[in-house]
């Protein structure tokens, strides 16, 4: 983008009050992103109706794909309109991707995560419910570290 040229967002949905936005950063994704955000919209509203229930909306951060990435995150959001919404960025990068979707969020927390979903999102209860509960001011998690639940960390 040249010096001095503002992106402005393009939004579709409404940022709601929850307590968790988990953000999917996307740049042509259009074969992966349907399947990606069903399969987590299924998981969450699952863990919904847990001991341990949390409120969330999945952010599609679209940031300047040119396949079909951004009419696929807008079906999805007509899908689901109250747990699914989207922006679409003519910037790329996954970093303003993120803070676009931060800045415009309304949740307590925010969250994000890769639309391959190569993290464990069975664990993400564990991520956001301590930040939720003011166990914790941050927490990540990642695909490169040792399982943690369930498996011995090796020893140094």
């Amino acid at each position: 983008m040249p010096p001095g040229e503002v992106d402005s967002p393009i939004y579709y949905g409404s940022p709601q009050p929850v307590d968790a936005d988990i953000v999917i950063p996307i740049f042509n994704e259009d074969v992966q992103l349907a399947d990606s955000v069903s399969t987590l919209c299924s998981f969450l509203d699952r863990h919904a109706r847990d001991l341990t229930p949390f409120s969330w909306n999945i952010v599609i951060a679209d940031n300047a794909s040119t396949d079909a990435s951004w009419q696929i995150a807008m079906s999805l959001c007509d899908w689901c309109p109250n747990q699914v919404r989207a922006l679409h960025l003519t910037r790329k990068g996954r970093g303003y991707a993120l803070k676009q979707a931060w800045l415009s969020s309304r949740a307590a927390v925010v969250a994000y995560m890769d639309v391959d979903l190569s993290t464990d999102i069975g664990s993400t209860g564990s991520l956001i419910l301590p930040l939720l509960q003011g166990g914790a001011d941050i927490a990540f998690g990642s695909r490169l570290m040792p399982q943690i639940s369930g498996h011995p960390l090796p020893q140094t």
